[in-house]
């Protein structure tokens, strides 16, 4: 009779996915779930359910906080009901590593394994969650968050077994998915956005790493001095640190912030120094006061050309700088090369960390009001990145969009 049920069958890692996952990452969903109450049908099971295609605003959407909240504001949720279920396994949480954990306790244990993964939204895969568009008749698959896969070194033996098991060639969907010219192809090129907060202007200046620095900044908002000092930073090659012997030099760029580096050994102005501040946002979160200048060089930041840094690591770099540095990451099979006679470096084309480049991903909201970010949107200008706390930041922006402070032409493109 089991077999005729089909018990004893293998179940496919996709049909694992794709049925009982689909229904456990919904049961936390409590605020979400109480709409379909009176329908005797699981709301993950209705006609139709497939949050893939929905649109909005997809992050923690309606019913995946409320119950947080009652929690917060002192309310009891509502009492539990004994289902009466048994499970060999309770996962909390359905992202990756919910989802790796059940698979990886499966494949240890038994195909039979009964596995319930908790979670507050109503789609599994957490910050890797796909969205789906119908555009031209096409499908287009879209990540919901993550941006990629990349390591700051090889992929370990486990998630490079996972990734086989998955049927993921990472060198193959690299080249398939990657399109490195796409802003080029329409004409863009990086840019420097300057806000009147911290510059006392707004500007935005075109061509940076195609144009020579002076020529870039000539329509900023900095002092003279500033600009020098910018210059001196990105295309000089001084020794900054006499008085410091070669050999301990390394030692001591880990004990300073790369804002210190700048402002006591550079002697750079302090809006020289706004103009890096926001630059490791997309990597750390933070601005250059709080990443050691050792991290800083290790990612390829400026102003270190002068110091005759001999290649290689020390123990007191981060996980992440020296990993690329010893390595060349996760991507080095794929492709690797020189970095400034600092190692091997992959040439992913989306870290252009290593060349100094905070890196971007998310749509950017310019400044603190809508009014601003309805400018952006008008100047057809593609930003990716988020907004900084103060300084200057990069951007994909066409040269006509190229404007000063002050400038008549400005129009839609002032940003402000």
């Amino acid at each position: 009779m089991k077999d005729d049920l089909g018990e004893s069958r293998q179940i496919p890692r996709r049909d694992f996915l794709q049925g009982a996952l689909v229904a456990a990452a919904t049961t936390l969903s409590g605020s979400l779930l109480k709409a379909y109450a009176s329908d005797p049908v699981e709301a993950q099971n209705a006609a139709g359910y497939y949050p893939p295609a929905l649109t909005g605003l997809r992050g923690s959407h309606p019913g995946s906080f409320e119950e947080a909240h009652a929690l917060r504001d002192g309310r009891k949720p509502d009492a539990p009901t004994d289902t009466g279920e048994a499970y060999d396994l309770v996962v909390v949480g359905g992202g990756i590593s919910g989802l790796s954990a059940a698979h990886f306790f499966r494949k240890l244990t038994s195909a039979s394994s009964r596995i319930l993964i908790l979670d507050n939204h109503d789609d599994f895969g957490g910050h890797a969650r796909r969205n789906e568009f119908q555009l031209g008749g096409r499908l287009h698959l879209l990540n919901g968050g993550t941006l990629e896969i990349d390591s700051p070194r090889p992929y370990a033996p486990v998630p490079k077994e996972l990734l086989a098991e998955l049927g993921i060639d990472v060198p193959a969907l690299s080249r398939k998915i990657e399109h490195p010219n796409f802003y080029e192809s329409l004409g863009m090129h990086l840019g420097v956005f300057f806000d009147r907060e911290t510059f006392g202007a707004d500007a935005l200046v075109s061509g940076y790493h195609k144009v020579p620095v002076r020529s870039l900044l000539a329509g900023s908002p900095l002092s003279p001095r500033a600009r020098a000092d910018i210059e001196r930073i990105e295309e000089g090659a001084i020794d900054f640190m006499p008085g410091v012997p070669p050999d301990a030099r390394k030692l001591q760029l880990s004990k300073i912030s790369y804002a210190s580096y700048l402002r006591d050994y550079v002697k750079a102005d302090p809006a020289a120094i706004a103009f890096y501040q926001s630059w490791p946002h997309g990597e750390w979160g933070v601005g250059i006061d709080a990443i050691s200048a050792l991290d800083a060089w290790g990612f390829g930041m400026r102003g270190f050309k002068g110091l005759g840094l001999a290649p290689g690591i020390i123990r007191r770099m981060g996980y992440t700088p020296s990993g690329y540095a010893a390595t060349g990451g996760s991507d080095v099979d794929r492709c690797a090369g020189a970095d400034h006679g600092r190692g091997p470096r992959a040439c992913s084309w989306r870290r252009p960390r290593a060349r100094g480049l905070q890196r971007f991903s998310d749509p950017l909201r310019v400044g603190a009001s809508a009014g601003r970010a309805d400018a952006q949107r008008k100047t057809e200008v593609h930003l990716q990145g988020r907004a900084p706390a103060r300084g200057a930041f990069g951007l994909a922006v066409h040269p006509r969009l190229q404007r000063g402070p002050g400038d008549p032409r400005a129009g839609g493109a002032r940003l402000g």
